[in-house]
């Protein structure tokens, strides 16, 4: 056998060795990336009453606690509610210093257990929760991190709720309640990530709903729909009497309309 020969099996010998590596190193990534070790992590008690607890504590603009079940729930059931079964069985645990997610993709036309640290940020400015994946998981298989913002491109769904911009999600932390055709908002001003739970204040919907009968009485249309909410008339005197756009500087000094205040809330929130 002539040198050239010897050459050239030499090479094709190299060739299907390295074939054989590649497709031992692929059958090795597969196999770690189709391992489910976090089943057990998935369950949570459900708790429906995330955006109750908001309102109780925003009623005075006062710091309140959400856990992970309120948090979980609220989730799965209206931020992914229309994320076309992309992210299923999503969990999330609090740390002090991070948050751990579990969840259940369907990616590449597999089902993938994706786990990961996560950084959550509360944006002011655009009324949303940034969501910072790191250190991820598919199965028992670490990835970089253009494949997890991959992943997040294709496995999570553009909603009124949800967005996605450059491998981060954004989750809205801003509603806004019809109440007898009052509008009032909600917004999340502060949070921070305890051990198991998450605490948070909100925007005063004192001041809200106040600002919004303040409003409504200046108008004969919206003295009307006060009629109706309340069952009482109205008139323009009401509202140099009850002063309201100055009645949350007035409150912690004059009892009678603390009452006021109170009576004007709790018709507000009963018709909600």
């Amino acid at each position: 056998m002539n040198k050239r020969k010897k050459h050239g099996l030499r090479i094709a010998i190299c060739f299907l060795v390295l074939l054989v590596i590649i497709g031992t190193a692929f059958g090795i990534c597969t196999h770690l990336a189709l391992q489910d070790n976090n089943r057990d992590l998935y369950s949570y008690e459900t708790d429906d009453t995330l955006l109750y607890t908001a309102l109780k504590g925003a009623v005075l603009g006062e710091a309140f606690s959400l856990t992970e079940n309120q948090v979980n729930t609220y989730i799965n059931d209206e931020i992914l509610q229309n994320n076309q079964n992309n992210i299923k069985n999503l969990r999330l645990f609090f740390h002090n210093d991070f948050t751990e997610i579990y969840s259940r993709i369907r990616y590449l036309n597999h089902d993938f257990a994706l786990s990961a640290k996560a950084l959550l940020t509360l944006d002011t400015v655009s009324n949303t929760v940034a969501v910072q994946l790191y250190d991820a998981k598919l199965g028992e298989l670490t990835i970089p991190d253009f494949i997890l913002k991959n992943i997040i491109d294709q496995c999570v769904s553009q909603t009124d709720n949800v967005s996605v911009k450059n491998g981060l999600v954004y989750v809205r932390s801003s509603f806004d309640f019809d109440i007898n055709s009052f509008i009032l908002n909600l917004t999340f001003q502060k949070f921070s990530i305890g051990d198991g739970s998450v605490t948070c204040q909100t925007n005063s919907l004192a001041k809200e709903a106040l600002s919004a009968l303040a409003e409504a009485l200046k108008t004969s249309e919206g003295r009307q729909r006060l009629g109706e909410l309340f069952h009482a008339a109205f008139s323009l005197d009401d509202l140099k009497r009850f002063q309201l756009d100055k009645i949350e500087d007035l409150l912690p000094d004059r009892n009678d309309l603390r009452e006021i205040k109170d009576h004007i809330l709790s018709r507000f929130f009963e018709n909600a």
